[in-house]
């Protein structure tokens, strides 16, 4: 028994040789990609997302060479250096301490908080539903399914069939929507779910059992959580606070309880929660940042593609409940809506964010209405899973599957293909060494947006722009950036925005050369101090 959820003998076995079997599925990509480097191309050890990826790589570089406060690595702009991310610090000092390169730190980080998310899973399934059948289809359904993306994408690949862009499902673009593909390439929001489930487990708890405990360790959680994912705790607060307020208006619990259960949790958060309310109001990049709103990707109907037959499936579960009236799975129903409308609201930067780890409650909702469907056709005894029923289960199962096979396959032909940006040739990784070895971390490296992704996380210098997020005002500096390659660009002007910006190196190979015809042999105030058979360093000359 654990936090009064009561597990039957050797029931956990199965989540445990399920999930241990999941989390090697999702490395074999990875070692297939270090099989296949060679003196040529070097894999550079991440094939889920590598431009995002990238930037993680940074902010561990940066504990590597031994801080603890960060700076952001993808902008110019002055700032103080006052990040503090945990997770990514762990990692770097990891790195720094056994020797380990920071690719396999994050791999094997990765692995861990897959797992641990995995068993928090099942965990937080066991809560809402008693039945170790239950419990464990659900289970089955949470590490297997996605939505309709796998289908589109494949109508589009074989048929060149396209839906309107806005009705593209979301299952395609948006990990945050799909366990298994955060399990598979996001170790910070494998544990930030974790966290989530965890804390939304506690503060059920402590309304449930009237126990302050409960909801101060979610207050812990949540400070916690807030040094290294941020976004999660006002998915949280959201979440909760509008539960807890259904919760007093239909006079479920006493005011008291739901009052003091819920301040306890924001008092003993909010110091964390006033640091980073500190670096938005002082640190400028980071405020920028936070001004970029991820739009919504698509109209409702992309997102109701992205779960796909789980989401017809929920539907029937929350009829089920409400006609049932089981109390328990209310919050469920409260966490999908309510992220459902948030997602669409222009909040500061969470709209994205705030979608993380609601395919669990979709899925938890889904099994609620596929034993009801069975119930009715005498397929389910209540405890039973007859033969139809299994096989009705296996087809269900199987269906919601296309989108996740689909990204294995194309992690392991990125793992086949040797090209960039998930293999570096030689050129490129010697130039990076070189940066890394005899210039300051400080310095400011100009490149193209391509290399310079790369830059932060190997070398740990600044780049002009390398994010599409990261970099304040990325599209702006892309064309200034054009600008400067061109022929018939004015030195006046090269040499006023290199000054400005305080860039203090460029970085030349064939990505720059294919955006414009500059030959920085030709000018003055370039000096070549790297050269090897595709890539040239100069230093600015002041």
């Amino acid at each position: 028994m654990l936090l009064d959820i009561h597990f039957c003998k050797k029931e956990l076995l199965f989540p445990i040789s399920l999930s241990l079997l999941i989390v090697t599925l999702t490395i074999l990509p990875i070692i297939y990609g270090y099989l296949r480097s060679n003196e040529d191309y070097k894999f550079i050890g991440l094939l889920s997302d590598p431009t995002d990826a990238n930037t993680y790589l940074a902010w561990m570089k940066q504990a590597q060479e031994g801080n603890i406060l960060f700076e952001e690595k993808f902008s110019t702009e002055k700032q103080p250096k006052n990040i503090f991310i945990l997770y990514f610090l762990s990692g770097g000092f990891i790195s720094r301490i056994l020797k380990i390169p920071l690719p396999i730190v994050y791999q094997i980080m990765r692995m861990i908080s897959a797992f641990t998310l995995l068993m928090v899973v099942y965990l937080f399934i066991a809560f809402f539903l008693e039945t170790k059948l239950g419990r464990r289809i659900t289970f089955l359904l949470i590490c297997s399914s996605a939505g309709f993306g796998g289908y589109f994408a494949s109508l589009y690949h074989f048929f060149g069939f396209k839906l309107p862009p806005r009705w593209i499902p979301l299952d395609q673009n948006m990990p945050e929507l799909v366990t298994f593909w955060i399990i598979t390439g996001y170790g910070h929001l494998s544990l930030a779910l974790s966290f989530m489930l965890i804390i939304f487990l506690f503060m059920l708890f402590s309304i449930e059992k009237n126990k302050k405990i409960f909801s101060i360790f979610a207050g812990f959680l949540c400070f916690i959580l807030a040094l290294f994912h941020p976004y999660d705790i006002i998915t949280i607060f959201i979440v909760l606070g509008f539960y807890f307020l259904f919760l007093l208006i239909t006079k479920k619990y006493p005011l008291k309880t739901l009052i003091l259960n819920y301040v306890l949790m924001l008092l003993i958060s909010s110091p964390a929660v006033a640091y980073l309310y500190y670096i938005l109001l002082t640190n400028p990049v980071i405020k920028g940042w936070s001004k970029i709103a991820y739009p919504p990707f698509s109209c409702p109907i992309g997102y109701i593609f992205a779960f796909g037959f789980i989401f017809f499936m929920a539907i029937l579960g929350i009829f089920e409940i409400i006609k049932k009236r089981k109390d328990r799975f209310y919050f469920l129903i409260f966490w999908i809506v309510v992220i459902s409308i948030f997602i669409y609201y222009p909040f500061l930067f969470i709209q994205r964010h705030a979608s993380t780890g609601i395919h669990i409650p979709f899925c938890i909702l889904a099994i609620v209405g596929f034993l009801r469907l069975c119930e009715q056709f005498n397929w389910f005894d209540g405890k039973v899973l007859k033969r139809k029923g299994i096989f009705l289960f296996s087809i269900f199962l199987l269906l919601t599957t296309p989108t996740n096979l689909m990204h294995l396959v194309v992690d392991f032909r990125n793992a086949h293909i040797r090209k960039f940006p998930y293999f570096l040739d030689k050129e490129l990784v010697e130039a990076f060494i070189w940066l890394d070895k005899n210039i300051s971390s400080d310095s400011i490296v100009l490149a193209s947006r391509k290399v310079s992704n790369f830059i932060p996380a190997y070398t740990g210098s600044k780049v002009y722009i390398g994010h599409y997020a990261e970099t304040i005002e990325h599209h702006k500096k892309e064309k200034i950036f054009e600008k400067f390659m061109q022929v018939d660009t004015q030195d006046s002007f090269r040499i006023e925005f290199l000054d400005k910006n305080g860039i203090k190196y460029f970085f030349f190979s064939d990505f720059e050369k294919s955006i414009g015809g500059f030959n920085p042999d030709t000018v003055f105030y370039l000096s070549e101090i790297f050269k090897n058979d595709k890539i040239k360093i100069y230093k600015v000359n002041r």
